[in-house]
């Protein structure tokens, strides 16, 4: 366990009522125990992946290759 536990903060996104619809059929079959954490684990591999290896591309375009 880290000496300073991370601080979480909450934030607000906002989604068409269809994408969340399929976001949460999708965690829960992949297995995710919660909405939260798939979309923390999405938010990682996006990072991990396109939009942060020496890509100068937006987030947002990595989101869509993403798909």
């Amino acid at each position: 366990m880290p000496k300073h536990p991370l601080k979480l903060v909450n934030i607000t996104v906002k989604l068409s009522r269809q994408l969340l619809e399929e976001f949460d059929e999708w965690w829960k079959r992949e297995g995710f125990v919660s909405r939260t954490e798939a979309i923390r684990q999405a938010i990682r591999e996006i990072m991990n992946t396109t939009a942060f290896i020496g890509n100068s591309i937006s987030i947002q375009e990595a989101a869509q290759n993403a798909k």
